[in-house]
């Protein structure tokens, strides 16, 4: 979520200044609905919230609605009403009551709630920090609102982020690597490009800088890049476009120093297995569609003594085990036939729903370019 700019506040007389501060330091003008007790937040929710619309962010008092129960079911009527973000402030709330358990079910984790100090003002500046953040462009952190929860265990959660700390910890870094990868597409449109952007996404999210190069040639290859960096609002620098951590550089266009250079030399051609020079990784992107399979059979042809992997996007690796007929020979494994001329290993990508979403393949990464990290050049 971008930087909020238009908050609207709906809370008792008592509370219409809690937003005054942040507001305030930002330049900010809030619009406040306020009366001067409870009432009926239903009706305000119906009425009010269909008639302002512009806004980016929706403050509810908790002390607008005297039972827990008709404030949670107002403010399932609210999510319905606008696709804003919501932030409840409750100071009358605990940390686990029925209403905080509620809010969190229902998807509303922004909370400003009482803490179980006993100093008020030390109270009052946490819950202050917490609205604060409710109000940042992340919102209000998992492990703040964690605590809303009934059952929520501090011990519990301490031990959670003791294990997410020691698996990042454990991820295999790159920052030291220096890999020149060539990526090549059986035929065109079989998925290079996305597979250039998932290996050299990985190495950026493990503490690598990472570049792709145009090497097809084409100006279509360029036009797509134009278009990625619309589509992710990248920086466009002539030559290159910056976009998610990745350099993306255009034909003839020199890369910068970075750990992993990715040249993405579109569908293969009869000339690219003399361009495939001085690489430490090839990779032929291939396919398991009928047709795909025979292209990607063919193109391994193209590549006589050249030490290759073939990648299959798009597909999961029981894929590789189903029989396809041959003519005059029966019927193989679909990875039999795309090993049959290098003997290697087929590496499959499964779908992925994003373009950066290397996360998907942590393991299969891990395990394929474990060989490169940063601890194993130190040993």
């Amino acid at each position: 979520m971008s930087e909020i700019t238009n908050p609207i506040l709906f809370s008792i007389t008592k509370n219409a200044g809690i937003i005054d501060r942040y507001c305030k330091e930002r330049g900010i003008k809030p619009t406040k609905i306020t009366f001067s007790g409870p009432t009926d937040l239903q009706d305000v929710v119906n009425s009010d919230l269909r008639n302002m619309r512009f806004h980016d962010v929706y403050i509810f008092d908790t002390a607008l609605c005297g039972n827990s129960a008709e404030f949670l079911n107002c403010m399932k009527a609210a999510q319905f009403q606008t696709d804003a973000r919501i932030v409840v402030y409750a100071a009358e709330h605990y940390a686990g009551d029925d209403l905080l358990d509620g809010l969190i079910s229902i998807g509303i984790t922004n909370i400003v709630a009482r803490y179980d100090e006993n100093d008020i003002e030390e109270n009052i500046k946490l819950m202050m920090n917490d609205l604060a953040e409710c109000l940042s462009e992340d919102g209000l952190s998992h492990k703040k609102w964690r605590r809303y929860q009934r059952g929520y265990d501090p011990a519990a959660e301490a031990r959670y982020e003791q294990a997410l700390r020691e698996k990042e910890a454990a991820k295999p870094t790159f920052a030291n690597a220096k890999l020149k990868i060539a990526v090549i597409g059986a035929q065109p449109r079989i998925g290079t490009t996305t597979t250039a952007i998932h290996i050299a996404d990985y190495f950026v999210k493990h503490k690598a800088t990472a570049a792709i190069c145009n090497s097809a040639g084409s100006n279509a290859s360029d036009l797509q890049l134009d278009m990625l960096c619309d589509m992710y609002n990248g920086v466009n620098d002539g030559d290159h476009i910056y976009t998610n951590g990745i350099s993306f550089y255009k034909k003839g266009a020199a890369p910068a120093e970075v750990n992993v250079i990715i040249h993405d030399f579109g569908a293969i051609r009869e000339e690219t297995a003399s361009q495939l020079v001085g690489f430490d990784l090839i990779y032929l992107v291939g396919g398991v569609s009928w047709s795909e399979i025979w292209m990607t059979y063919a193109a391994q042809s193209m590549l006589p003594q050249i030490n290759y992997k073939v990648l299959v996007p798009f597909a999961d690796s029981s894929v590789l085990d189903r029989s396809i007929e041959i003519e005059d020979e029966g019927c193989s494994a679909i990875g039999k036939v795309l090993a049959e001329q290098n003997f290697s290993d087929i590496i499959c990508l499964p779908y992925a729903a994003e373009d950066f979403s290397s996360e998907d393949f942590e393991s299969l990464f891990d395990k394929e370019f474990g060989g490169y990290r940063d601890t194993t050049i130190a040993e």
